[in-house]
């Protein structure tokens, strides 16, 4: 049967933990038993947390417009550029839309990271 949150991460680990140990068994822990499970569930929160801040992750697929607005590129005729400039911008693996060696290569160099974990 397919997991079903609880709403968040350390209600699913005591849920998992009562699933484990039977809902009977929980039921009959005294109220320390039940803290032990509360502090567990609290401890594998900070564990999940800590590996998945250590994980190194690369943007395999992205496209995206951007613009060049007036004045911020020299012409070839000597002056600045007087119209906004539309552009594409591709990280892929897979394919390359806009032409250029780069968009693999650029795979290797990207990273992301979680900025703000929340339960």
């Amino acid at each position: 049967m397919a997991f079903k949150s609880k709403g968040t991460l350390k209600l699913d680990l005591i849920e998992i933990s009562k699933k484990q140990m039977g809902v009977q068994a929980y039921n009959n822990l005294d109220q320390p038993g039940k803290d032990k499970i509360d502090a567990y569930a609290e401890d594998m929160m900070g564990a999940i947390k800590a590996f998945i801040e250590r994980q190194k992750m690369n943007i395999t697929d992205l496209e995206m417009d951007g613009m060049i607005m007036p004045g911020e590129i020299q012409t070839p005729a000597g002056g600045p550029n007087v119209n906004p400039i539309q552009i594409k911008v591709q990280v892929s693996e897979t394919s390359n839309k806009v032409g250029l060696p780069s968009v693999f290569q650029n795979v290797k160099k990207s990273a992301a990271k979680f900025l703000k974990t929340e339960d």
